[in-house]
């Protein structure tokens, strides 16, 4: 399940060119540990600004004719960042992926209009591609984002964005009534990071599962096939003790031009011979033509068993047992090469969250430097309790 993501980012006019350096990727893709510069290419724009500041004082002067001076203060221009999880853009293809991002843009011009849409550039060189749509904040002509973005249209934005754009690539809307607040964009790549470590550790766990469960799969493939090897071995050895017992007897029966010693050869009175040999030397040294034919019969019936066995068991058998062995063994290296392959993301977004965490508090210590010492105190204060509240609540969800 996957749900709409769209974050609003409040921009003064001394954050301007920053924002655009961000958005336009003019210096940041060296000193931004989320970007991959090698993918930078691949971003696009959908609506250009080469110069924030000037689009923006023109679309004042354009359109909010009943603002006479600019505060230094004032929010110049508010930027929204649309998105969703990362499997969410994996099974949809790159033109679907456009047409969503450019949905969005089409949305945000429907409802607060074109002309004040400043800029929508879409970064896909970063863990999970993501649209920057800036628009400069005008109502009833004048530049009023207060007045514009009230949390009550923050809530209706979430709503109707979900139901005429999200609700068409399958997205859903995130729970109402959140006390998350507004998260800055550091604080907002840290948590997705958090999130995304969390879902790969917990695919690690469910692949070194899987891995033991084919392991043991492969391992008893392997007694099995074991254990019919054997058993053919085995026939065949009595198959060729029997050949070996019939060639004995053969040999034994085959009758010799002498006669033996214990013969006696008499002739009748008409002149025909008869030779008579004692009855325990024919039992011990001759079998019967009934005898070997029988026997004759036996092997037969014998070698056509062993050849349905060689067949059944030897043949196709111990090559489906052979290929089972193949498959799973193959199956068990691409689980452990997934394996691996998410214990690195999981390294790699770990050591994001630290960079990430370390650039926040780093500007924040430059903020409180500048603060007097009481007032600093209190900002800390306030901090801390702020991330007591929301520590337990890991779902990002939609919500502004």
């Amino acid at each position: 399940m996957s749900y709409a993501v769209v974050h609003m980012q409040k921009i003064n006019a001394g954050a301007i060119r920053g924002i655009q350096s961000h958005i336009n990727r003019e210096h940041e893709p060296h000193t931004n540990p989320d970007v991959d510069p090698a993918r930078t290419p691949e971003n696009y724009a959908l609506v250009e600004s080469r110069n924030f500041y000037r689009d923006v004082q023109h679309i004042i002067r354009t359109h909010a004719p009943k603002t006479k001076t600019v505060r230094k203060d004032a929010v110049l221009a508010c930027n929204f960042i649309v998105t969703s999880d990362h499997g969410f853009f994996q099974q949809l293809p790159p033109d679907r992926q456009r047409a969503f991002f450019q949905d969005a843009v089409d949305w945000f011009a429907n409802r607060y209009g074109k002309n004040l849409i400043l800029s929508a550039v879409v970064h896909m060189d970063e863990t999970t591609p993501h649209l920057h749509l800036s628009l400069v904040p005008i109502k009833d002509g004048r530049l009023a984002a207060k007045n514009l973005f009230t949390k009550s249209e923050l809530r209706e934005l979430q709503t109707a964005f979900v139901e005429d754009v999200g609700a068409t690539y399958g997205l859903q809307r995130g729970l109402e009534g959140s006390n998350r607040g507004h998260l800055t964009e550091l604080q907002f790549k840290i948590r997705s990071s958090e999130k995304a470590l969390e879902k790969a550790s917990e695919r690690v766990s469910e692949l070194a599962k899987e891995a033991r469960v084919q392991e043991a799969m492969a391992s008893e493939a392997e007694k099995r096939l074991s254990k019919a090897r054997n058993e053919a071995a085995g026939v065949n050895t009595e198959y060729l003790a029997k050949r070996a017992y019939l060639a004995a007897c053969d040999a034994s029966s085959a009758v010799s031009v002498m006669y033996p010693d214990y013969a006696v050869v008499k002739k009748s009175l008409f002149g025909k011979e008869t030779v008579t040999v004692p009855k325990e030397k024919w039992e011990e040294r001759h079998v019967s033509a009934n005898e070997k034919s029988a026997l004759r019969r036996a092997v037969r019936q014998f070698e056509g068993a062993v050849d349905d066995f060689r067949q059944r068991t030897s043949g196709q058998y111990v090559t489906d047992l052979e290929k089972q062995v193949e498959e799973l063994s193959s199956e068990n290296t691409a689980l452990l090469h997934e394996n691996r392959s998410l214990q690195a993301l999981v390294r790699q977004k770990d050591h994001q969250a630290e960079r990430a965490m370390d650039a926040l508090y780093d500007k924040l210590d430059a903020v409180l430097d500048k603060l007097p010492a009481a007032a600093a105190e209190q900002f800390v204060q306030e901090w801390d309790a702020n991330e007591a509240r929301e520590k337990p609540e890991m779902d990002l969800g939609p919500e502004l």
